[in-house]
């Protein structure tokens, strides 16, 4: 009785050794396959990094060229926009504020022109 009892114990802290072995390999195999995907990642992240820069030195190529054929409009001097009081005989007259001419159109890095909602011009 006593042999099949030490018999039967030995099995299972065989089993449990068995298992702990087990258990390390599987995770040092998610370890390692973490490692790669990590590293794939990392490659992937450097050559859109680089496809950015490119991108964006071509950008500015094409920017500073349209800067250069852009015309720049004289300033003027922005109207009075306060009303006046013009004494023409006995008839008053009101000066009405002209509308701001709009502001010239932005161009983004890529070429695009940025035009912005009515509320913020």
């Amino acid at each position: 009785m006593w042999s099949l009892r030490k018999g039967r114990e030995a099995d299972r802290k065989q089993e449990k050794e068995d298992a702990k072995i087990q258990k390390q390999l599987e995770l040092e195999q998610r370890r390692d396959e973490r490692e790669i995907l990590k590293k794939e990642r990392e490659k992937e992240k450097k050559a859109t990094e680089k496809q950015h820069q490119k991108a964006e030195k071509e950008a500015t190529k094409y920017g500073q060229a349209t800067q250069q054929l852009k015309i720049k409009a004289p300033q003027s001097v922005p109207p009075n926009n306060k009303c006046q009081k013009q004494s023409v005989g006995s008839a008053l007259k009101v000066a009405v504020p002209e509308a701001a001419p709009s502001p010239p159109l932005r161009i983004t890095s890529r070429g695009r022109n940025v035009t912005l909602p009515s509320k913020f011009r």
